[in-house]
C-alpha cells in the first residue's frame, strides 16, 4: 500500500503531537484556549497548528467532512486550505484524543469555521456535537440552497451515516 506524503506527514504529526502535548507541564485540557498558525490542512476537518514551536493536530468540532468516496471530500479539503492555511486561529479545546489530537471550536477572527463549512456545503453536522441542533439547522439551509455536496438532489455523501469521527477520521 502506497501512502501519500500528506498521510505520512499526518502519521508523524500524530506521534510528535502526542509527545509534545503529553510532555510534563504541557498538557492541554478541555476548556483550554490555544492560538497558533495553521501550517497544514490534512483533510476537510483536520489541520495542524504551530504553537510555541510545537505542532498540534486539530479537528474542527461539530464538522463531519464528506465521505471518502465522495468527490466533495477533495473540495472540502481545499475549502479548508483556502480559509485557514497560513492564518492564525483560536481553538477552544473541547476534547483531547488519546493520540494527542485536539477537538475544538475553531475561530478565525469572528468567523466560526464549523458553521461556515457546513453553510457552504463542505461538510455535515455531527450529531455528537453539543450544538447539534443549530448545526443541523445550518445544514438544512445548505441542503435547501443546494450548495456544495447538496447541489444534486441525490448527494453521494451518506446522509444517514452520521456516526462520530475521531481524530483518525473513523
Amino acid at each position: 500500500m502506497l501512502l501519500s506524503v500528506s498521510a505520512i506527514y499526518g502519521l508523524c504529526l500524530l506521534v510528535i503531537g502526542y509527545r509534545s502535548l503529553h510532555a510534563p507541564g504541557n498538557r492541554l485540557q478541555v476548556g483550554s484556549r490555544i492560538k497558533g498558525k495553521v501550517v497544514d490542512v490534512m483533510n476537510g476537518n483536520t489541520f495542524v497548528v504551530q504553537r510555541h514551536g510545537r505542532y498540534i493536530l486539530v479537528r474542527v468540532s461539530g464538522l463531519r467532512e464528506p465521505d471518502s468516496d465522495s468527490p466533495w471530500k477533495v473540495v472540502a479539503s481545499w475549502a479548508l486550505v483556502a480559509k485557514l492555511q497560513g492564518r492564525s486561529v483560536r481553538v477552544l479545546v473541547e476534547d483531547v484524543h488519546e493520540t494527542g489530537c485536539i477537538v475544538g471550536n475553531v475561530k478565525l477572527g469572528k468567523r466560526d469555521i464549523c458553521r461556515e463549512m457546513i453553510r457552504e456545503g463542505h461538510g455535515r453536522a455531527m450529531t455528537s456535537s453539543p450544538i447539534v441542533f443549530s448545526l443541523l439547522m445550518i445544514e438544512r439551509e445548505a441542503r435547501k440552497a443546494r450548495v456544495g455536496l447538496w447541489e444534486s438532489s441525490r448527494p453521494r455523501a451518506s446522509v444517514l451515516d452520521r456516526k462520530s469521527q475521531d481524530c483518525r477520521g473513523k
